[in-house]
């Protein structure tokens, strides 16, 4: 699966679902994603509150993530979902 190929909010989204399944995440790891996740799903003009712009700061840390993530997990199912789904997309 491929950093690149995805849109930011699922590359936050699916990052989250890998961590849930990767061995010894470290939990203000998933903290600093869950909230990642929150600001993504909001934009500047619903709620000026809790919509943000992503960085290249946060992007590096997700990427440093994915990545290694991708290289504990514990099985293959959120992986095979996360492709599953993303075929179904198209």
């Amino acid at each position: 699966m491929k950093w690149d190929s995805v849109n930011i909010t699922d590359k936050i989204l699916y990052l989250k679902k890998l961590m849930e399944n990767t061995e010894g995440v470290d939990t203000g790891d998933m903290y600093i994603v869950q909230a990642l996740a929150t600001g993504s799903l909001n934009t500047r003009d619903v709620d000026d509150d809790y919509g943000f712009e992503i960085q290249p700061h946060h992007i590096e840390f997700m990427r440093k993530l994915w990545n290694t993530s991708i290289e504990n997990q514990r099985d293959d199912s959120v992986v095979n979902s996360i492709k599953k789904e993303m075929r179904e997309r198209g």
